[in-house]
C-alpha cells in the first residue's frame, strides 16, 4: 500500500510524515485490530485538479474491526479525503484525512 504514497505525506493530524512513519502507524493499527473489514458506502467523488495539479478524492466507507485477543469489536463509518498529485509520472497520495464516526464499542461476539 505504501507504493501509493508520496515520500512525504500530510497524514491525518500529524502533518507531513515520512513513508516509514506511515508504515509504523499502519502496523500498529493492524496489531491493535487484526480483523478489519471495509466496505465502500455511496459514490466516490473526484474533484477537478487545482492550480497545483492536485486532485481531491473523497469517499465514505463502513468499517468493522475486531481483536479476539482483547475481546474487542468496533463498527462505524469513515469519511476519507485523499489528495493525489502526479509525481515523477505516477499518481501519489500527498495528503490523507479521515473523520471517523464510531458506533458504540461492543465486546466481540461470542461463538
Amino acid at each position: 500500500m505504501l507504493t501509493f504514497y508520496a515520500d512525504r505525506v500530510d497524514y491525518f493530524a500529524q502533518g507531513p510524515v515520512t513513508l516509514e512513519a506511515i508504515r509504523k502507524d499502519r502496523q500498529a493499527y493492524r496489531k491493535r485490530w487484526p480483523e478489519i473489514t471495509l466496505a465502500l458506502v455511496g459514490d466516490i467523488a473526484v474533484a477537478d485538479a487545482d492550480a497545483s495539479g492536485r486532485t481531491a478524492v473523497t469517499f465514505k466507507s463502513a468499517y468493522t474491526v475486531g481483536s479476539p485477543v482483547r475481546a474487542a469489536h468496533a463498527t462505524g463509518t469513515l469519511e476519507s479525503t485523499l489528495i493525489v498529485a502526479r509525481i515523477d509520472g505516477a499518481a501519489r497520495i500527498v495528503d490523507q484525512k479521515e473523520i471517523a464516526h464510531s458506533d458504540r464499542r461492543q465486546p466481540a461476539p461470542s461463538s
